[in-house]
C-alpha cells in the first residue's frame, strides 16, 4: 500500500516538471533527446545554457553576417542572419551580439525595410541580453537605439529590458513613451520597476507622471523605498509641500526608519516650504550624530536659512549632543555665507569658550571680516592666532592676500608673503595665481620678476588654473615676449597645458594688438588641434585680430567655413 502511495507521488511529480518545461515555452524540438534530468531542468536554466552554446559549423557564418554589417552590407547580413535563425543555428548570445551591432551601424534607419524576414521572430531574451551588456557597459545611447531596432524588428521587450531602459531613460518625452509602451504591453509594474521609473522621473522632473506610476501600482501604500523616491521627485521639481505631505501623511504615521540623505532632504523642503513644526521630528530621527546634523546645519547655510540652522544647533545643545569643531565650524559658516557677522562672532566666542575654535573657525570669521572690508579685524586674528600658538594655513593667507590685492595694496600683498615663507609656509600655486591680479600695466617691472620667481619655486610645477593666469597678467603688462618665452618653454617640456576657449581669445587679441598675425594662426591652430571649442567670443576675438591688420578675406573665409 506505501508502495503504491510513494509510486503514484512520483508520477505526480514527474508530470508537474513536465508540465512546466512545455508551459515555459521550450518547444518539443529543444528537449528531443535529452535525459529526464535535463527535461526537468527550469526553464530559465535551460536558456541560459542555450544562450552560449554555438555550433562548430555555424561559427563561420557568424562571422560573414558581421563582416557584411560592418561592410555596411545590410540587406546581405540581414538575409544571412535569417537564414541562421531560421536553422537553430543562432543562440541567443550571438542574437544579442548581432542586435547590438545592428544598433551601432550607422545605417539603423534602414533596418526596417529589410526585415521582412526576421520580423517578430527574434527573442526577447536576446533583445535583453543586449540591454543588460550596454547597460553594463554604461553605453546608454546604444541601449536606446536597441529600441530603435526592436520596433523595427517587432521585438517583444520583457519586464527586465523595460526596467533598465527606464533606469536610464534621461529625457522627458523618452520616459514618456516608454511608459506608455510598458501599458500597451502589459507590463506589471513591480517594485523595481517602479523605483526604475521614479529614478528617471528625478531626473526629468517629471512629478506628474511619478505620481501617476505610484497610484495605479498595487504596491503598499506605506513602502520606505518608494516614499523615498517619491520625495526625491519632488524635492528634483522642488514641490516642497508634496514632499512634507509625503512624510507627514505616510512616512510618520507608519515610523517609517529614515536614512540620513532622505532625513537632509525633508529638512530642506520643511526649511522651503515654512513647515518649521516638521523640523523637531525630523532632526531627532538623527539624533546623536553630530556628523549628519553638522551637515545638516550647513546646507541650511548654503541655502540661506540661516534661521533653520540656528534651530537645529540649539536643538543639538538641548539634547546635549557634543558640540564638537565641526559642529560649530558649521554654525559658523552658515552665519557667515548669510551674511550675520553678529551670529558668528556669538558662536564664534562660544567655541572659544568651549575649547573648539580651531584654524578652520578663525579661517571662516576672517572671511566674514574680509567679506565686510574690515582688513583690520582680519589681521587681528591673525595675531591671535600667533599668540596662541595656532600655526596659520595657507588657506588663511590667501584670504589675506586675495583681499590685500583687490585693495590695490601690492605693497601689504608682498607683505604678507614674507609673512607666509617665515611662518615656514611655501607659496603655491594658488598664491602666485592671486599675486598676478595684482599685475597691471602700471606695475613695477621687479614685480612681474618676484611673481616669476615664485612660479619658478613651485614644487607641483604650472597647471592650466596658473598658466592662464600668468597669459592673462602677460596681456594687461603688454608682455607678450614673456607669454611667447613662457609658451615656448612648455611646447619644449612636452608639457603643453591645455588652455580654455577665452583664454586663447584673450591671447590672440592681444598678438593682433602687436600686428602678429601669424602668431594669432598659430593660437588658433593650436586650439583646433587641441579640441577646443572657440566661443561665439573667441571667434570675434579671432575676426578682429585679423580685420585690424587688413586680413579681411581670411576673417571672411573662416567665418563661412565655420
Amino acid at each position: 500500500m506505501l508502495s503504491l502511495v510513494w509510486t503514484e507521488v512520483y508520477m505526480f511529480a514527474l508530470a508537474a516538471m513536465l508540465y512546466a518545461v512545455f508551459t515555459s515555452g521550450i518547444a518539443g524540438r529543444r528537449f528531443q533527446g535529452k535525459t529526464l534530468k535535463n527535461v526537468a531542468k527550469p526553464a530559465q536554466e535551460y536558456n541560459t545554457s542555450r544562450a552560449f552554446h554555438i555550433a562548430e559549423q555555424n561559427k563561420d557564418m557568424f562571422q560573414t553576417v558581421f563582416r557584411s554589417l560592418r561592410q555596411g552590407k545590410l540587406e546581405e547580413a540581414m538575409t544571412q542572419f535569417s537564414e541562421l535563425h531560421a536553422n537553430g543555428g543562432a543562440p541567443l548570445q550571438m542574437t544579442s551580439r548581432f542586435l547590438t551591432t545592428l544598433a551601432k551601424s550607422d545605417r539603423i534607419t534602414e533596418v526596417t525595410s529589410s526585415s521582412a524576414d526576421l520580423d517578430g521572430k527574434l527573442e526577447p531574451q536576446a533583445l535583453e541580453m543586449a540591454v543588460a551588456e550596454n547597460v553594463k557597459r554604461g553605453d546608454f545611447t546604444t541601449c536606446h537605439q536597441l529600441c530603435q531596432i526592436a520596433a523595427s524588428l517587432s521585438i517583444t521587450k520583457s519586464s527586465r529590458t523595460f526596467e533598465m531602459l527606464a533606469r536610464h531613460t534621461t529625457e522627458y518625452s523618452a520616459l514618456r513613451g516608454l511608459v506608455e509602451e510598458m501599458r500597451n504591453s502589459d507590463v506589471v509594474f513591480s517594485k523595481t520597476m517602479v523605483e526604475a521609473v521614479l529614478l528617471a522621473c528625478s531626473v526629468t522632473k517629471d512629478s506628474e507622471l511619478a505620481s501617476e506610476i505610484v497610484a495605479r501600482a498595487e504596491l503598499p501604500r506605506a513602502d520606505r523605498d518608494i516614499c523615498t523616491a517619491l520625495v526625491t521627485v519632488y524635492a528634483s521639481c522642488e514641490l516642497w509641500d508634496m514632499a512634507c505631505c509625503i512624510y507627514e501623511e505616510v512616512i510618520l504615521p507608519s515610523q517609517l526608519k529614515l536614512d540620513p540623505s532622505l532625513v537632509e532632504v525633508l529638512l530642506k523642503a520643511a526649511s522651503n516650504s515654512n513647515r518649521t513644526d516638521l523640523i523637531p521630528a525630523l532632526a531627532e530621527s538623527i539624533a546623536g550624530d553630530s556628523a549628519k546634523q553638522a551637515k545638516i546645519i550647513r546646507c541650511y547655510g548654503k541655502d540661506g536659512n540661516l534661521r533653520g540652522a540656528i534651530d537645529m544647533f540649539n536643538q543639538m545643545k538641548g539634547s546635549h549632543t557634543p558640540l564638537n569643531s565641526l559642529v560649530y565650524n558649521s554654525i559658523l559658516e552658515a552665519a557667515v555665507h548669510c551674511g550675520d557677522m553678529g551670529a558668528a562672532l556669538n558662536f564664534f566666542s562660544q567655541a572659544k569658550q568651549n575649547g573648539q575654535a580651531d584654524v578652520v573657525s578663525f579661517n571662516t570669521v576672517m572671511k566674514g571680516h574680509l567679506a565686510e572690508g574690515k582688513m583690520h579685524a582680519a589681521l587681528q586674528l591673525l595675531k591671535e592666532m600667533s599668540d596662541n600658538g595656532m600655526p596659520a594655513s595657507l588657506v588663511t593667507y590667501h584670504g589675506l592676500l586675495n583681499a590685500r590685492v583687490q585693495a590695490g595694496d601690492c605693497r601689504g600683498a608682498w607683505g604678507l608673503v614674507e609673512q607666509m615663507k617665515t611662518s615656514g609656509l611655501s607659496p603655491n600655486a594658488v598664491t602666485c595665481s592671486i599675486l598676478l591680479k595684482a599685475l597691471t600695466t602700471r606695475s613695477h617691472a621687479a614685480d612681474m620678476s618676484r611673481v616669476l620667481e615664485l612660479i619658478d619655486a613651485v614644487d607641483s610645477g604650472v597647471d592650466e588654473v596658473l598658466f592662464a593666469s600668468l597669459a592673462e597678467a602677460c596681456i594687461r603688462t603688454g608682455r607678450l615676449d614673456l607669454l611667447s618665452e613662457k609658451t615656448r618653454q612648455s611646447k619644449q617640456s612636452g608639457n603643453m597645458l591645455g588652455l580654455s576657449a577665452p583664454t586663447y581669445g584673450s591671447m590672440i587679441k592681444a598678438y593682433g594688438q602687436a600686428h602678429d598675425v601669424d602668431q594669432v594662426w598659430a593660437l588658433w591652430e593650436e586650439m583646433a588641434a587641441r579640441a577646443v571649442r572657440p566661443t561665439s567670443i573667441t571667434l570675434g576675438c579671432m575676426v578682429e585680430a585679423l580685420v585690424m591688420n587688413r586680413c579681411a578675406d581670411q576673417a571672411w573665409s573662416l567665418v563661412q567655413k565655420l
